[in-house]
């Protein structure tokens, strides 16, 4: 009996005791408790002798915690949110006068992809939040009709394996949403178009499969694709985008509100002993590269370098020559900004870099995500590239970050600031 002291009096009142046996538990029951005491930090051991005691059953066997562990991850009973590095994200922040940096304990891509849609779900949100201040109601109504495009958030996508996951995990998290913090109307436009000729998949104009119809959602969503070839000779690309379709989606993309992009490296580099960015030992010209490989982007650096190294070699050596060690939204990047090089072939897109710090003098948003290192690579001077690291020596256009928001794992973020000296 359990004894319990009424609220009205001094009176003692007797409550029976109710105790359900282990074996009275249906299965998601033993799932939910399991899971929850695993979330309290016991190990399984733990668990089990927790389980026995409380139920009053020598029984329970020692297996029977793990069993329900496994079983719970494998339904989605545990999600893993990794942490950030807050002193790496302050020390980012303070140097270059960012706002947005998030830096990620991690050495997995799906972490800070992860990580980079609830960055956009909250940008998103705080957009909506702008503009439904200026949308006047209509017949009495507070709020917008998602028909009203002044309500309407729109969202420019790059393309590649990043921002196709950062894609997917944004689907995820606006499933669950609660409706009355997502606008009535989001606008997926496609920035540049994929390169990757044997993976579709990361093509923006892909994504808009996933972005269309999302289960449960009410908010209306609209894709606005950029039906290009990835790269083209400078004469045809003047053609194509006097195209009736190609000068609409120009046209909507000027109304994007945030844009979403990754970067890519155009060498191999390393983190060495003291903890500095360098280029790694030279391993001759390009250690993958077949020219007699009939798929283009056979190789471990950027398909931007793969791509012009095969249709322009005279201006590939321009860009090698000029500085080029990255890509971004699918263009040559030095530590100086977009070298000035003209090339025979250029890559087809609607977010030119020059007109990136315009864009967020407008206001708008730039969400710049990079994956941990892997095969060789590590984007740290991919970062450094976009943050103009050199080019603030100068004091030019380009001598500030070409985003306001970051996303990028903890290694990255260290080698970067040891490399500038914090």
């Amino acid at each position: 009996m359990l004894e319990k002291e009424s609220k009205r009096g001094r009176r003692v009142v007797k409550v029976p005791e109710l105790r359900r046996a282990y074996s009275e538990l249906d299965h998601e029951e033993r799932l939910s408790l399991t899971a929850r005491l695993f979330c309290q930090g016991k190990s399984p051991s733990q668990i089990q002798k927790h389980l026995s005691e409380r139920f009053e059953d020598e029984t329970i066997r020692r297996e029977e915690p793990y069993r329900l562990l496994q079983l719970a991850a494998a339904l989605g009973y545990f999600t893993y949110r990794p942490p950030l590095e807050e002193q790496l994200g302050e020390d980012l922040s303070a140097k270059w006068k960012l706002s947005g940096v998030h830096v990620v304990q991690t050495g997995v891509l799906d972490d800070v992809a992860s990580r980079a849609a609830e960055v956009l779900l909250d940008l998103i949100q705080q957009e909506w939040e702008v503009k439904r201040s200026r949308v006047r109601p209509r017949r009495g109504r507070v709020e917008a009709d998602a028909d009203d495009e002044g309500g309407t958030i729109r969202i420019g996508l790059a393309g590649g394996r990043t921002v196709l996951r950062i894609v997917r995990a944004l689907v995820e998290l606006l499933k669950r949403e609660d409706p009355e913090d997502v606008p009535p109307a989001l606008g997926f436009h496609t920035a540049c178009t994929g390169i990757d000729y044997h993976d579709p998949s990361t093509d923006p104009n892909a994504f808009m499969t996933h972005l269309l119809r999302i289960p449960g959602l009410d908010t209306r969503t609209t894709a606005v694709p950029y039906q290009a070839p990835p790269i083209m000779s400078r004469e045809v690309r003047a053609l194509l985008e006097e195209e009736p379709e190609m000068r609409r989606a120009a046209k909507l993309f000027r109304e994007v509100d945030i844009l979403v992009t990754a970067g890519s490296s155009w060498r191999m580099m390393e983190i060495s002993s003291s903890g500095e960015i360098r280029p790694a030992p030279d391993t001759g010209p390009d250690p993958v590269w077949d020219p007699n490989d009939p798929n283009p982007l056979n190789t471990i650096y950027s398909q931007l370098r793969a791509l012009m190294r095969k249709r322009d070699k005279r201006g590939y050596n321009k860009l090698i020559k000029a500085g080029t060690v990255a890509d971004m939204l699918w263009q040559p990047l030095t530590f100086n900004g977009p070298p000035q090089v003209e090339t025979e072939v250029q890559a087809m897109t609607l977010a030119p870099l020059e007109g990136i710090p315009d864009f967020i003098d407008d206001g708008k948003k730039v969400l710049f995500v990079l994956g941990p290192y892997e095969a060789g690579f590590h984007k740290g001077d991919v970062l450094l590239a976009a943050l103009g690291a050199e080019a603030s020596v100068d004091g030019g256009r380009f001598a500030r970050p070409l985003f306001t928001h970051l996303v990028c794992d903890h290694r990255t973020a260290r080698a970067v600031l040891k490399t500038v000296g914090r």
